[in-house]
């Protein structure tokens, strides 16, 4: 039997190809002009972030300052006229109805959470809506709202 030698090193490996450097320039130069590209687009939405949170803080701040006014006035009427029966720490009636303030939003999505958790749900949550006299939860009225709630915790 002969003996085969191997041709020196080219024969176990592949040659790499010569890659002019124009190319790799070039190739490079476009990589960066598409990053540049993509930064002035991420600028422009960064600017308008920026000016919808500079108008939500004036909002919230001209919000703010207009109550402190109203507080004002309403505390310089009121230090006059506290009887010892009314406290400065009890919640007036319209306090307690603004907080009790549900809407179909929040109820839709506690719906909805109960039903992702489990589908039986859904036709408990249908039979709970027809005991209070609706067929979704859209006609429910403001004043069964919050029961309705409860009874959707329950589930």
């Amino acid at each position: 039997m002969a003996k085969t030698e191997s041709k020196g090193k080219a024969a176990g490996s592949a040659l790499l190809p010569t890659v002019s450097p124009e190319k790799i320039v070039k190739g490079m130069t476009t990589i960066f002009q598409g990053f540049s590209i993509m930064f002035d687009g991420m600028a422009e939405q960064m600017q308008q972030m920026e000016g919808l949170a500079e108008q939500q803080i004036s909002t919230e701040s001209a919000d703010k300052a207009a109550d402190g006014q109203k507080e004002q006035a309403d505390t310089a009427a009121g230090d006059s006229q506290m009887t010892e029966e009314e406290l400065p720490f009890e919640a007036a009636p319209e306090d307690k109805k603004s907080t009790a303030a549900i809407t179909v939003d929040d109820l839709l999505k506690v719906a909805a959470q109960k039903i992702t958790m489990n589908r039986k749900n859904s036709p408990k949550i249908k039979a709970l809506l027809t005991s209070y006299g609706c067929g979704a939860v859209s006609e429910l009225p403001e004043d069964k709202r919050e029961a309705f709630l409860n009874d959707l915790a329950q589930l």
